[in-house]
């Protein structure tokens, strides 16, 4: 018996050894663990945001139209459509045109002779030659070509050449002039906006515009340059539909700051933050989804458990969920979830 039984033992061992023959730690009828990646749950703010597209433009309220003091000849154009301007440039050099020229010297012997003449009358009434009102009158016409004649320098008119400039730093958004041409009192030359006031008008989907207030945040952020956003705040938002776009226009007024990055007239993606709350996230490769709804793994005991959820707000690559079982620091499966049901065994990756 004794012979019999240690070869018994000793061919067990060897099968033991090499083949696997006896125990493992997962026995055949023992389901295989997957392979996974895990992330807590945290919480964090979410923000509801609102896409929608505009072109750079000056605000309205910036703008300031440089006009001739006087009826001029431009001598020199200094500016070009779309340049930016400092405090103190030139913009344009005239001539004080013909006509202005003479009005002021009309001015001046308007004055001198209403001078002469108020000496005269003051002699005659004096000797009693000039009557009360004749006094009055020569004081009258003496005040009126003052008055007159003040008006004149204030035009600068006794200057035949004088160059005008900006009185603050902005950008030129219109010239209406050209060298050589004959510009009328109070007529255009050129506009310049004020640096830093820029605005983005939107046009809002009808359904979307009750959700955009006064005082919304609004990032923008140009189409075509970098990614670096620049901030915003809607200004206005009207209570009609423009019968042109068949959209609700709205006003994002542009943060100074960040206007001297940014070019007149350049397409812009504007995000507006609709609302924000605080909200509980995952990656947004861990929310999987059937014909049921979302669902998403939750690792307890080595094991990944099925948990179905509410998907809400997708923000960069973290997805807002919600739902009775889950809390933050729970583990959710974020990589290696395809391939599980409802309490599969899992292994932790390393990576």
């Amino acid at each position: 018996m004794i012979t019999r039984t240690l070869p018994f033992i000793a061919v067990a061992m060897l099968c033991a050894a090499t083949l696997g023959c006896g125990p493992t730690a997962e026995s055949a009828d023992d389901p295989p663990s997957v392979l996974v990646k895990t992330t807590p749950i945290r919480a964090q703010v979410v923000r509801e945001t609102l896409a929608v597209f505009g072109t750079i433009a000056p605000d309205p309220v910036s703008l300031a139209t440089i006009t001739a003091p006087r009826a001029v000849v431009i001598a020199q154009l200094s500016v070009r459509l779309g340049q930016r301007v400092a405090t103190g440039d030139p913009i344009a050099t005239f001539e004080s045109a013909p006509g202005a020229a003479l009005a002021f010297q009309q001015s001046a012997s308007g004055l001198a002779f209403a001078k002469v003449d108020l000496d005269r009358v003051r002699r005659r009434y004096a000797l009693r030659l000039a009557t009360t009102d004749q006094l009055a009158a020569a004081q009258r016409a003496l005040a009126d070509a003052n008055a007159a004649a003040v008006e004149q320098n204030k035009l600068h008119g006794a200057q035949a050449r004088e160059t005008i400039r900006a009185s603050f730093d902005g950008i030129v958004t219109a010239v209406s002039v050209a060298p050589g041409d004959k510009v009328a009192a109070d007529g255009p030359i050129a506009v310049v906006a004020r640096g830093g006031g820029l605005i983005v008008p939107l046009g809002l989907e009808p359904a979307d515009a009750a959700r955009v207030v006064k005082g919304q945040s609004v990032v923008i952020v140009p189409v075509f340059a970098s990614p670096v956003g620049a901030k915003a705040t809607i200004a206005s938002v009207h209570g009609m539909v423009n019968p042109t776009t068949r959209l609700v226009d709205a006003v994002a007024s542009i943060d100074p700051e960040a206007s001297a990055k940014l070019i007149i007239g350049a397409s812009v993606r504007a995000s507006i933050e609709i609302a924000s709350r605080e909200a509980l996230v995952v990656p947004r490769d861990a929310v999987l989804t059937d014909t049921e709804g979302s669902y998403l793994f939750v690792v307890v005991g080595g094991k990944a458990h099925l948990v179905r959820v509410n998907a809400g707000i997708e923000q960069g690559d973290a997805a807002e969920i919600s739902g009775a079982g889950i809390k933050a620091g729970d583990a959710v499966v974020s990589l290696g979830n395809y391939e599980l049901a409802d309490g599969t065994p899992v292994r932790m990756s390393a990576k």
